[in-house]
């Protein structure tokens, strides 16, 4: 059963132009567009970690190169979101949130969008060390005013929206995460898997395992938008284990991928 009332339609093709990912891609977490990079996709794997952040083509899936996410540890690096960072510029943000390990780090790091696309070191520019009443998310977005929101996990109707308060940046100890509201979806697995905002801030995705939802957020408000049942997408074909979203840079549409061998990275346009 799916909470949401509304229904809206996208044509499915891929834009994988080779057969899959490179064969050591198979267990991809988390995918985030670069506003700074036209057809760069920033993407993460789960349990592996190497704390590296893959640079994708967007048109075949092919790596581009590796940002080496210095003093970033990875236990279990569950999603990725681009936003901007404090001091205006764009920023990438990485959510080592999950639980694979029996707890989770509840750690969110933050670096700078790289000036150029080839394997190199990236400084941190942030932790955010948290506190939350739930055991691990696999989702995470930031809006347009920088505001870092995750997700708690949860079978039905029960995941959360917590916000993260941006006097954690500076804090010696973990912050505590404020929930705020109980999100107006029901799922028939765990999750959510995956979110985004839109590059403009007006349009927000959620990903269960077989499900994608909708909102419109005129105003960019996130609590807002969620506070009101939004559009399930209909035409989407799940992907095997599929834990990633992700919206274009121009929001013509989105992109997904999943994980196991032979995946391909798939673009989902509206009509």
């Amino acid at each position: 059963m799916l909470g949401v009332l509304l229904t809206a339609c996208v044509a499915l093709h891929y834009a994988a132009a080779s057969p899959s990912l490179p064969r050591h891609l198979d267990m991809i977490s988390g995918l985030a567009a670069s506003r700074r990079h036209p057809g760069i996709l920033y993407a993460i794997q789960d349990n592996e970690g190497d704390g590296d952040v893959y640079m994708l083509d967007a048109t075949d899936g092919s790596v581009k190169g590796v940002l080496i996410v210095q003093h970033g540890v990875e236990a279990d690096w569950e999603d990725i979101a681009v936003g901007p960072c404090p001091d205006g510029d764009s920023c990438i943000y990485i959510a080592d949130s999950g639980n694979s390990k029996h707890t989770s780090s509840n750690v969110i790091y933050r670096v700078k969008e790289p000036d150029y696309i080839f394997t190199q070191d990236i400084p941190l520019t942030g932790s955010y060390h948290y506190t939350w009443n739930h055991p691990s998310s696999e989702a995470l977005i930031v809006d347009a005013s920088g505001n870092v929101y995750v997700f708690s996990e949860a079978t039905g109707s029960g995941s959360t929206l917590g916000q993260l308060p941006s006097s954690g940046w500076t804090s010696d100890t973990p912050t505590a995460v404020k929930t705020v509201l109980t999100l107006p979806i029901s799922i028939a697995n765990k999750g959510p898997l995956a979110a985004d905002v839109s590059p403009d801030g007006k349009k927000l995705l959620i990903k269960s395992l077989h499900h994608i939802f909708e909102w419109s957020m005129p105003d960019k408000d996130v609590k807002k938008a969620l506070g009101h049942s939004g559009n399930t997408i209909q035409g989407y074909r799940p992907e095997n284990r599929g834990e990633s979203i992700t919206w274009s840079a121009d929001g013509s549409g989105f992109y997904t991928i999943g994980q196991g061998s032979n995946e391909k990275l798939h673009f989902h346009s509206f009509p």
